[in-house]
């Protein structure tokens, strides 16, 4: 815990319990592609794919905090962050696209009503599209919640201060403008009478229970509102996820350099002697390679160690030393103007020329001469 740090700690533990959530949620998706309803079929490969991109970003986490691996921390953090870009362009996309529309309420009814033209640009070409809108239907309008209607609400009175979903309000029920009275319960109502509004809903409605309002605009209104809701609550899981995963991220820059100076405290003057080894014996080959281009030495296969500079750097050393030391080095002349070469040979002494005296002639041996005679 003192040596890899607190930092790295998190990152590992927060790593393997996200590889476990990933699994879950791999397994979600293989239970939805079980099913036969086409709404959960279609998001089998979303929800597997989420799962997966999970459980890739943690496996990688977690060997880079569990080996202080710094450069699979660094592929962590970047794959941590493009996931942040995509959630925080996702959440600003629905909250633009979900701000308007908020319903109409009806004197009289407690729940609201919604029109289709309330809504953007988008939802209305997506909803117009025809086979969209069976797909939508087959997921969100259920003939069971239309019929259960008169089941819930038996009298008009209940009925009337009852709060309807979206999706009640809009495709189990003619538009209030219409001017439908309710005649028997909340299911039924008399179409005998011509409506006073132009809609066009108030002539696709009909009593039918496999009928009812499913075509209509305002059911389509009701369903854009059912989908707004969900997409906003998921906006605000977003955001919540956001600020946990910036706190993730942050943990991660911190594991990430702790790990670069472990190894930079096991192995950095390796790396440095290295790095400096590579930059001059790639001189080295350049400068043979210009006057013996058959003499270069290639780098072996298979190099792994810290890094390419340290292995490759070795490398070169040797092979630089070696061929330094079967050149002759250049004589350097020293700058004071009396001395000389030192690659030169020591100047031989004279040797001292015999004496008549018999010495060496450094000190020549002196000999007593005769005293001359005098008369």
């Amino acid at each position: 815990m003192t040596t890899t740090g607190t930092s790295t700690f998190v990152i590992r533990w927060v790593n393997f319990f996200s590889m476990l959530v990933a699994v879950v949620v791999i397994g979600y998706g293989v239970w939805m592609s079980s099913h036969h309803d086409g709404c959960h079929k279609s998001l089998t490969l979303p929800v597997m794919g989420l799962g997966s991109t999970i459980f890739l970003i943690s496996v990688i986490g977690f060997l880079g905090a569990l080996k202080n691996n710094s450069i699979m921390l660094w592929m962590y953090l970047i794959m941590l962050c493009l996931v942040l870009m995509g959630i925080l362009v996702f959440t600003v996309l629905v909250f633009i696209l979900t701000n308007n529309a908020s319903g109409h309420d009806v004197a009289g009814l407690r729940y609201k009503e919604y029109q289709l033209q309330d809504y953007g640009s988008w939802f209305i070409k997506k909803l117009n599209n025809t086979s969209n809108w069976k797909h939508l239907q087959s997921c969100f309008v259920k003939t069971e919640v239309c019929n259960s209607l008169p089941k819930r609400y038996r009298t008009l009175k209940q009925y009337k201060l009852a709060e309807l979903t979206p999706i009640e309000a809009g495709c189990c029920r003619p538009p209030s403008q219409c001017g439908y009275p309710a005649a028997v319960n909340a299911s039924y109502y008399d179409l005998s009478f011509h409506p006073v509004s132009s809609n066009k809903d108030c002539k696709l409605y009909n009593n039918s229970k496999l009928i009812k309002c499913y075509n209509c605009d305002s059911c389509k209104a009701g369903v854009a509102q059912h989908i707004k809701t969900e997409w906003r609550v998921v906006a605000i899981f977003n955001v919540i996820l956001f600020v946990i995963l910036s706190m993730v991220y942050f943990v991660g820059c911190c594991a990430r350099r702790n790990a670069a100076r472990m190894q930079s405290k096991h192995g950095g003057k390796t790396a440095w002697y290295g790095g400096a080894w590579f930059g001059l014996g790639l001189v080295h080959l350049l400068a043979r390679g210009m006057r013996a281009p058959h003499r270069l030495v290639t780098c072996p296969q298979g190099m792994a160690g810290r890094g390419l500079g340290a292995p490759l750097g070795r490398l070169l050393k040797k092979n630089y030393m070696a061929g330094s030391a079967n050149r002759r080095p250049p004589a350097r002349i020293s700058r004071l103007p009396h001395a000389r070469l030192k690659t030169q040979a020591p100047r031989a002494m004279p040797q001292p020329k015999p004496t008549r005296g018999g010495g060496l002639g450094v000190f020549p041996q002196l000999t007593p001469q005769p005293k001359p005679h005098t008369p």
